[in-house]
């Protein structure tokens, strides 16, 4: 069995308008089938934070630190937020079950640091031993090292048990963990303290979250609206796994291209082009049975230097149906682009196990039984995990109830699994059902009321004319 980790849950506290949140992906114990996870809810309830919260554990993870504007994360009421996942792992045939956990500070001068970390793990065998790491940064015995059986401790490892150098090392890199908001755990010379198994456990915590996941955000979206850049969002591996590319690289939009005085054709580095190509022919594996007979070609009109004078090649970006030229790229419809650009990385979670893609508004600008066609296939029939926010609810009917999660009124409990629905029942009605007529364990929906919308639309009309 190959090495694999599975994400099985996410918990926030006081992130943005998250108070405490919790989602959970389905248990599924064979590792030959994937996981999807759809959030829904109404506008500001906090789907989007979810999305905004794993990327704040990818940059940590990544060591990138917090950007400057990433302050706003932390709830108004409150002066820092937690951030856990949970996960499974494979590993050599054993398996084991733990999480991570974080806690990120604003000081006075709203500088963001991380205050606190956790990594625990355990074997399922229940004769394992469970081992956990704790970071606190105001302790003076701020790193404790330790490990139990049936919730004895059996040994410890602290602070009074290191070198000076060792001691020296650690505060070095804590320092640097204040100073660049950046992990503590993470850092090379303090994992040299931690047993073999803690250090490929955290390993390959890092390579999931670092690599492995894939994060696509509404302002994707906006750079396709825009007609600026075609982002480009790919994961490519050979047969055998032993060389792979992912990341994003993005295609000059129309509007870019007419800004500068330019035609339908475009110079990018040669490598670019090189990437993008075998982009676009794993892409045209599937693109037609979606978009029928629809097929993406960059065509080479020659090369040309770049203004910087690296090598550049001259291209025409061509979307062709039945192997027919019909129009650039740039002027087919904003759906298409959609598709175009996440297609790699939906195709990698199709095949890949250790593949993690998060998609906001999934749905937007996207036919809806399309829509549910290949949700359906990546739940049935992929290997990876897929988390995605949505106001469509065709979803609904193509998905069970443990791949949904509904969004609450309650702060405290920000989201919820529906419950009693049975197999025979529509997902879809159940859900309109209990945002009209309640009966689940929160409030669902903050109602609406209909006249007190058109008196506002009144009113606000009128306010123009004073």
């Amino acid at each position: 069995m190959e090495n694999i980790v599975r994400i099985t849950s996410f918990e926030v506290e006081n992130f943005k308008s998250i108070k405490r949140g919790i989602i959970n992906f389905s248990k599924k114990n064979n590792y030959e089938f994937g996981n999807v996870l759809g959030l829904y809810g109404q506008n500001g309830s906090g789907k989007t934070a979810i999305v905004q919260a794993i990327e704040v554990l990818q940059m940590i993870f990544r060591g990138d630190g917090f950007p400057a504007n990433v302050d706003h994360v932390i709830n108004v009421d409150a002066k820092s937020c937690k951030l856990k996942f949970s996960f499974e792992m494979t590993l050599s045939k054993r398996i084991f079950n733990g999480f991570y956990e974080v806690e990120i500070v604003r000081d006075e001068e709203n500088v963001m640091f991380i205050a606190a970390e956790a990594v625990q793990y355990r074997q399922t065998d229940k004769r394992s031993y469970e081992q956990r790491i704790k970071y606190t940064h105001d302790n003076p015995n701020y790193l404790l090292i330790s490990t139990s059986r049936s919730n004895h401790e059996v040994s410890s490892f602290s602070l009074k048990n290191t070198t000076d150098e060792e001691r020296g090392d650690l505060v070095a890199a804590r320092k640097l963990s204040i100073r660049d908001g950046s992990s503590f755990i993470l850092d090379d010379g303090v994992q040299e303290l931690f047993s073999d198994d803690l250090k490929e456990i955290v390993a390959h915590l890092a390579r999931k979250i670092s690599f492995n996941t894939f994060i696509i955000t509404n302002e994707n979206l906006g750079l396709i609206y825009t007609d600026l850049l075609l982002p480009m969002n790919f994961f490519l591996e050979n047969r055998n796994k032993s060389e792979r590319t992912f990341g994003r690289t993005a295609i000059p939009g129309g509007l870019a291209r007419s800004s500068q005085g330019q035609d339908d054709s475009f110079v990018i580095p040669t490598d670019i082009y090189q990437q993008t190509s075998k982009i676009f022919d794993q892409v045209n594996e599937i693109l037609p049975k979606l978009i029928p007979n629809l097929t993406v070609q960059l065509k080479e009109i020659g090369s040309q230097p770049l203004e910087n004078g690296e090598d550049g090649i001259r291209i025409l970006f061509t979307a062709e149906r039945n192997g027919k030229k019909t129009l650039p790229f740039a002027y087919e419809s904003d759906g298409v682009k959609k598709i175009t650009s996440v297609l790699s990385l939906l195709i990698a979670m199709f095949n890949d196990p250790n593949v993690f893609v998060v998609i906001d508004e999934l749905d937007a600008a996207i036919y809806e039984y399309l829509l549910g066609d290949v949700v359906k296939i990546l739940n049935n029939h992929g290997r990876g995990q897929l988390l995605f926010t949505s106001h469509n609810l065709r979803l609904l009917e193509v998905l069970e109830v443990e791949n949904i999660m509904v969004s609450t009124t309650n702060e405290m409990n920000r989201f919820i699994h529906l419950k009693d629905v049975k197999k025979t029942n529509n997902l879809r009605r159940v859900y309109l059902r209990a945002i009209q007529l309640g009966g689940q364990d929160e409030v669902i929906y903050e109602e609406t009321d209909s006249f007190d919308i058109q008196r506002a639309f009144k009113k606000a009309g009128d306010s123009g004319y004073e």
